[in-house]
């Protein structure tokens, strides 16, 4: 109201010193309470997942059962070939006469039967 009565009159309104303090209060306050309000939007604002496209989703297949004979043939099996390979790493020529012995003895060979070597 005085700054429209010192326009009216021509007169060189200056606001006093106080006023601009609190001024500057204000404009702090406004900013603490636009910062406390952001806080809680991000607060409660539900997170976006990110959604796969057709082509990466993969439908859920069942598996299927193993009966316990199937699975210890096929430990079995890698448990020879392990074994088989860190032999071979170490002496090739032990790899020949194992087979020699397994023809004697008439031992059928597991990789053989299940075509891995």
């Amino acid at each position: 109201m005085l700054r429209f009565i010192a326009q009216l009159l021509n007169i060189k309104y200056e606001p006093c010193k106080s006023c601009k303090i609190l001024k500057e209060q204000l404009k702090i306050e406004r900013q603490n309470n636009k910062d406390l309000l952001d806080q809680i939007i991000l607060i409660t604002k539900p997170e976006l997942r990110q959604v796969l496209a057709e082509e990466d989703r993969k439908p859920v297949t069942s598996r299927r059962f193993v009966p316990w004979s199937e699975k210890q043939r096929q430990l079995e099996i890698r448990d020879k070939n392990q074994i088989s390979a860190e032999i071979r790493r170490q002496n090739p020529q032990i790899i020949d006469e194992i087979d020699k012995l397994e023809n004697e003895l008439g031992v059928e060979d597991a990789s053989e039967k299940s075509g891995t070597v």
